[in-house]
Order: structure tokens, then C-alpha cells, then sequence
């Protein structure tokens, strides 16, 4: 019988971890957000009247959320669009409110959740690829969010999702969902996730001939807002 010696049984002990390593294939790890976090918000946006015209609401609110970086929010100052957005999106909620529908504790809590729902899609926007700005075109592909972004109902986390793009064939796929076909230069195509949700995507500054998956996602999540200062005058 062929004994080994102790280093010749290390030695091969050793070349088998390796091999055994090397015939494993990594487990990609996915991203996750991070926090929860809070950061003030401007309170020159939620200072509106309501349906009591004669009255004026005004807050100070904190938002608490996660997101993949803690900064996120503060890229969201970048985007010209921003500022009118969010002004625009308080005035919808809380214009066509009474007195009766913001005071006690029940109903407040409840106009508050209603605002996190409607300034989630504007606090985190969809990206398209990889710019630092929703808006942002994603240099491998040409794409960008479509003019209809706004509509977009899409809510998949970032790093989790992906729009499978096949340019000669004129198709667009999120995940597993059913294909929409685009025609060239189109600058708001309609594409229909697996659940129904849609996202809206300019095509107009496709590269010619890409084919391969985009990463597609929100960056973050509103867990809830606080009014740290309620007032309707």
C-alpha cells in the first residue's frame, strides 16, 4: 500500500479544496436597501391652501425611508424637475381636503400615508441603466425614461430587475413579462410587467443594433412621513 506523507496529505488536501472552489460557481449577492433613514423636507412645498379656502395649511415633514445609498434624496435636489413636482404633487393631495379630513390623530395619519403614496414615485423615480439622474440616458443602450414617466407604475427595486432590449426585432421585455414591440425613434413606448405594471421608455436614442438587458428599478422606498409641525391657519 502507497502511504503519503503529511505534507503529500496536506498537499492534496489543499489541491482538492481549490478544485472543489473552482467548480462551484459564485452566488451573485444582490444589493439591499439600507436605513431606515429620515431627512427633512423642503416645507415651502407643503404649504398649501385646502378646500377651505380661507385656510392655509402648513408642515414641516421628515421623511423616514431606505434606499441603497443614505444620499440618494439629496441627488433628487439635481433634478430640475424635482421642486415643481413635488409642489404640484402636495397641492393634488391636500387641496381637495376640509378641516374635517386633517384634525384628529385617525385622519391625519391617514392624509399622511396618502401623501407618502403620491410622492414615493417622485422621491424615487424609476431609472433606466446606469445614471446618477432618473433622467439620465444609459450609455450602453441610448435609453431613458419615456415622456409618459410620470404614468409609470412600475415599483421593482433596482439590481432586481431587468428590461431585455432586442433592437433589430424591436422588442422590449421586463423580467418574464409579455414582449411590446417599439417602432424607431419612438420616445414613449409602453412596456407591461409580469403583474401589469407598466413603465414608459424612449427608444428615440436606441444604439443601433444593442441587444441585452438594461437594469431597471426604483433606488429607494418612503417607509412613512412625520409632520413634525402641523398647523392650518
Amino acid at each position: 500500500m502507497k502511504m503519503l506523507s503529511v505534507g503529500g496529505l496536506f498537499g492534496a488536501l489543499a489541491a482538492g479544496a481549490i478544485a472543489a472552489m473552482v467548480a462551484v460557481p459564485s452566488v451573485k449577492i444582490q444589493p439591499r436597501f439600507k436605513g431606515p433613514f429620515s431627512v427633512p423636507l423642503d416645507e415651502e412645498q407643503f404649504n398649501c391652501n385646502i378646500v377651505e379656502r380661507s385656510h392655509y395649511l402648513q408642515m414641516k415633514p421628515e421623511v423616514i425611508f431606505q434606499a441603497f445609498d443614505e444620499n440618494y434624496l439629496a441627488t433628487r435636489l439635481l433634478d430640475p424637475l424635482y421642486h415643481p413636482e413635488m409642489k404640484n404633487a402636495v397641492f393634488r393631495v391636500a387641496s381637495n381636503k376640509s378641516m374635517d379630513d386633517l384634525f384628529g390623530e385617525v385622519n391625519q395619519d391617514g392624509f399622511m400615508e396618502e401623501l407618502a403614496d403620491t410622492l414615493g414615485p417622485i422621491l424615487f423615480p424609476v431609472h433606466i441603466g446606469e445614471g446618477a439622474l432618473p433622467w439620465d440616458i444609459d450609455e450602453a443602450s441610448g435609453l431613458r425614461p419615456g415622456l409618459s414617466a410620470d404614468k409609470t407604475n412600475f415599483r421593482g427595486n433596482f439590481h432586481y430587475h431587468s428590461l431585455h432590449v432586442d433592437g433589430p426585432q424591436g422588442t422590449l421585455q421586463i423580467d418574464a413579462g409579455p414582449l411590446s414591440s417599439f417602432k424607431p425613434l419612438d420616445p414613449d413606448v409602453r412596456v407591461i410587467d409580469v403583474d401589469g405594471s407598466t413603465l414608459f421608455v424612449d427608444v428615440s436614442g436606441l444604439v443601433e443594433g444593442f441587444v441585452g438587458e438594461v437594469t431597471i428599478g426604483v433606488k429607494g422606498r418612503i417607509l412613512r412621513i412625520l409632520p413634525l409641525d402641523f398647523l392650518i391657519q
